[in-house]
């Protein structure tokens, strides 16, 4: 069971769909999982979403490092220059010891590909200052959100793992972690 939506027009899209893409987090790990269509049934006396059961359930583990969302506004910029010394832009996404996720506001340019290194990449997060820091992109992937309007909209995802993190930061930061809980 699913809850409805606050909006009619969005349920009744979802109802109209032939596969709907469900992800959902908690605690650090992701669920994954995709449905044929949504009935309309009865959850405690409320209108609810029925489904059969997927055919694949995907679990992702907590990561090794915590995440941390980047606030949508102010966004925090990056640059980082291509191989052929061409300039990409992109915003950070979320951030953790061990790494970050950006998104671009326009296609992804043709050889930029996983596994390119990049040094010197700069994160300008306003107040908190300039970094520059050596990475290496692990994955391109895509984000997509539904906007106002009903429209998809697919954003490239960039996943980079920070290089040359010394075992002291590690080991500094775990410490820090451990006092915050």
């Amino acid at each position: 069971m699913v809850d409805f939506g606050s909006k009619d027009y969005e349920n009744r899209a979802v109802l109209r769909a032939t596969l709907i893409e469900i992800a959902a987090e908690t605690h650090g790990a992701k669920v994954e999982f995709a449905v044929a269509q949504f009935h309309v049934g009865e959850y405690q006396d409320l209108p609810a979403f029925q489904m059969p059961l997927p055919e694949n359930l995907w679990f992702v583990p907590r990561r090794e490092y915590f995440r941390i969302s980047a606030p949508l506004h102010p966004s925090y910029d990056c640059r980082a220059l291509m191989p052929d010394k061409s300039e990409i832009r992109f915003r950070l996404f979320d951030l953790s010891l061990g790494g970050m996720g950006a998104l671009m506001d326009g296609p992804a340019p043709e050889g930029l590909l996983p596994g390119t290194r990049f040094s010197q990449s700069e994160l300008d997060m306003a107040a908190w200052g300039i970094f520059r820091f050596d990475t290496r992109l692990l994955a391109i992937s895509e984000r997509k959100v539904v906007d106002s309007k009903n429209e998809t909209i697919t954003t490239p995802r960039l996943s980079f793992r920070f290089l040359n993190v010394s075992p002291a930061v590690e080991r500094e930061a775990r410490e820090k972690a451990s006092k915050v809980r």
